[in-house]
């Protein structure tokens, strides 16, 4: 195996700063975008904003709970 010298290193970083640069406009096809869905939820939580807590279900489903003091 060859060793690695400063202008190797150097180039072959410059060579994935370039392939990443350059992948960005692909980037869409492998890590799709997410929205957000429930607008419910974040309704709730800016009408009751000062004395909201939210609670988040810890068994894995996901649900969100939000409590309201007004």
């Amino acid at each position: 195996m060859t060793k690695l010298t400063t202008p190797k290193a150097i180039l072959i970083g410059f060579a994935l700063i370039a392939l990443s640069i350059a992948s960005i406009p692909y980037s869409d096809l492998i890590v799709p975008k997410v929205y957000a869905d429930d607008y419910d939820v974040i309704q709730r939580i800016l009408y009751c904003i000062d004395g909201s807590s939210i609670q988040i279900d810890s068994n894995g489903n996901g649900s969100l709970t939000t409590y309201c003091d007004s």
